[in-house]
């Protein structure tokens, strides 16, 4: 066994296992009968948080899926159904096209990381990334491009996909040209829309950022 599955190992016994033990003690401590009401609900707070802890999985990478287990069975997710894999604290995390019960991601552990003293390994995170991308170029539909405008705290998407190069004479005077549009009342739900059509998260957050300085973005997604 080498050090990196040593590292993995002892994640898993202490952020997995001990973080667990350890909220559920609290969860007991705090409870008391003659005040079963505001106790129970600091006490049930605990207990979910001990369920986190021991929902998250150890993951394994495979050629054409990642394989997780949280208890006894190992599960497969393709990498072409994720659709945003990061960091959160000490665990990485994805979130796939279907909903991961319970808490729509499924976190995984994560070994020391081999060129930080006190930090996390990121070449899962980045491997995950990189296969998914690959997937999505070679298995995707199609790309999608989109031009988003906010005036007025209202986001008109413009689907621009069918526009670029073309073997045709465009006459001086321009060409008039249709384009299905949509228009959201928030960012908040453009962002549920692009979410479902295949956008990453970094995506929505850099055309975010062109948003509020310019009022103006780009985004491209795979479907």
């Amino acid at each position: 066994m080498g050090a990196r599955e040593n590292s993995l190992n002892s994640a898993i016994h202490v952020f997995k296992y001990g973080f667990a033990l350890g909220f559920s003690a609290f969860g007991l401590a705090f409870f008391n009968r003659e005040h079963p009401y505001s106790t129970g609900v600091i006490s049930l707070t605990f207990f979910i948080a001990a369920t986190f802890f021991l929902s998250v999985a150890r993951i394994r990478l495979e050629d054409n899926e990642i394989k997780y287990r949280r208890w006894f069975h190992w599960h497969g997710v393709q990498y072409s159904e994720i659709r945003e894999c990061g960091e959160s604290w000490v665990f990485g995390y994805i979130r796939a096209r279907k909903y991961a019960f319970p808490w729509g991601r499924i976190y995984f552990a994560r070994p020391y990381s081999s060129y930080s003293l006190f930090g996390w390994d990121k070449e899962i995170i980045s491997t995950i990334r990189a296969k998914t991308h690959a997937y999505k170029v070679l298995n995707k539909g199609l790309r999608r491009r989109y031009l988003l405008f906010e005036v007025h705290h209202l986001v008109l998407l413009i689907d621009v996909t069918s526009v670029g190069p073309r073997y045709e004479t465009i006459p001086a005077k321009g060409k008039t040209e249709s384009l299905p549009s949509l228009l959201f009342r928030s960012w908040q739900c453009a962002e549920e829309f692009l979410l479902e059509a295949g956008a990453s998260r970094d995506d929505l957050d850099k055309a975010r950022d062109s948003l509020r300085k310019m009022d103006v973005g780009l985004l491209e997604t795979w479907s």
